[in-house]
C-alpha cells in the first residue's frame, strides 16, 4: 500500500489552498511588465496547472486502491468491464456514463493502455522509448477526446445529447481498453501490426461509446464524430513509430 500513502499525500493540497497560492503567484507576475518576469508568470501558471492535473491523478488512483482493498467485488466489477469493452458491449457505456464512480476505473483502463504502448516498443527503444510511447499514447486519447466532445456535444449534438465531458471521459476511457492489444509489439516484426489493429478496435468501441453516451440513433453519425480525433490520434501514434525507426 505504498503507493496509496504516496497518492494520500499528493491530495492534501486542499483547493483553498492551491488557489491561495495561484492568486499570489498571478498578484506577483501582474505587478511587474518586464519579458522576463512575464516568462516566470507565464511558468508558474503552467507549473500550477501541472501540479493540479498531478492531484486529480492522485486522487483517483487513491480512491481506486482504497475500493480494492475494501472489497473483492470492485476488482471484479473493474475486470469485467474491461472484458465487455474489448468485447464492443454497448450497454456498458451506458453503465459507466451514469456511475460516476467508475471514473478511477476508466482512468486506470487509460493507464494500462499506455503502459501497453510503452512495452509494445520497449524492446525496440529501451528505456527511453518506454516513457516516450506512454507519453505519446496518453497524449493522444486525449486530444482525441477532447475533439469528440468538441464536436459531438458543442458543434453536432443532437436533441437528446446532455452528457458532459467527464461522462465522455469514462465512456472513451473504457473504449480505450482494446489498446492494450499494443503489448503484443514487443513481438518481433508485429509492432506495426499490433498497433494499427489496436487502432482500429478501439475506434469500433469509441463509435459505441459516443453512440451510447451523445444519445445518437444513428452510428453513422457518431462515426462521423469519432474519425477526426481518431485521425490526429493516429497521426501522432505513427510519428511515434517513425521515431523509434
Amino acid at each position: 500500500m505504498r503507493l496509496g500513502k504516496f497518492c494520500a499525500i499528493g491530495s492534501t493540497l486542499s483547493n483553498a489552498s492551491m488557489r491561495r497560492l495561484r492568486t499570489a503567484a498571478c498578484y506577483e507576475a501582474t505587478s511587474y511588465r518586464s519579458p522576463r518576469n512575464t516568462q516566470e508568470a507565464y511558468r508558474r501558471k503552467m507549473a500550477w496547472g501541472l501540479l493540479g492535473c498531478v492531484d486529480v491523478l492522485c486522487r483517483h488512483i487513491e480512491y481506486f486502491i482504497r475500493e480494492l482493498g475494501k472489497q473483492g467485488d470492485y476488482l471484479v466489477q473493474f475486470i469485467a468491464r474491461m472484458i465487455r469493452a474489448t468485447k464492443l458491449e454497448s450497454y456498458l457505456y451506458e453503465e459507466v456514463k451514469i456511475d460516476k464512480y467508475a471514473t478511477s476505473q476508466a482512468l486506470v483502463v487509460v493507464l494500462l493502455s499506455g503502459l501497453a504502448a510503452s512495452i509494445g516498443i520497449f524492446t525496440h527503444t529501451g528505456l527511453g522509448g518506454l516513457v516516450m510511447g506512454g507519453l505519446v499514447a496518453l497524449l493522444a486519447w486525449y486530444v482525441w477526446t477532447f475533439m469528440t466532445y468538441i464536436i459531438g456535444a458543442k458543434l453536432f449534438p443532437v436533441s437528446k445529447t446532455s452528457a458532459s465531458h467527464r461522462e465522455l471521459w469514462r465512456a472513451l476511457g473504457f473504449a480505450s481498453a482494446p489498446g492494450m492489444f499494443r503489448v503484443f509489439g514487443a513481438i518481433p516484426g508485429l509492432t506495426g501490426i499490433a498497433f494499427l489493429v489496436s487502432a482500429v478496435c478501439m475506434l469500433m468501441a469509441a463509435v459505441i461509446a459516443v453512440r451510447q453516451t451523445f444519445d445518437y440513433t444513428s452510428t453513422v453519425r457518431a462515426a462521423g464524430v469519432c474519425v477526426p480525433g481518431w485521425l490526429v490520434h493516429i497521426f501522432l501514434l505513427f510519428f511515434l513509430l517513425l521515431l523509434i525507426g
